[in-house]
């Protein structure tokens, strides 16, 4: 799943789309074990690239906010992020590194 949620992400980055609230309660996993995004109210496409990459920074940041207190999944989250993102600026950005 952690995997999905990142490829998601880096998708999201691609189109220059941001959620804008990426917190946990906003992520449900079906019983297929399929990731379901919720709350798309603030959701949006940025036409400029730096807009977007401000946008997708800042929902990356949140996203491991859930996490900064599970240090094994939270790990998870960034070894994937790195391995899943071929541009590592939002990365480096967002403060996250291995």
């Amino acid at each position: 799943m952690i995997q999905q949620l990142v490829t998601l992400c880096y998708q999201w980055f691609l189109l220059k789309i941001s959620h804008g609230d990426m917190k946990a309660t906003n992520l449900q996993v079906t019983d297929q074990g399929e990731i379901v995004v919720m709350d798309l109210d603030s959701m949006q496409q940025h036409r400029r690239s730096q807009l977007a990459l401000r946008a997708h920074v800042k929902d990356i940041r949140r996203l491991l906010q859930n996490w900064k207190h599970d240090t094994s999944l939270y790990n998870a989250l960034v070894k994937s992020f790195y391995l899943i993102y071929q541009d590592h600026t939002p990365l480096r950005l967002a403060g996250i590194s291995i």
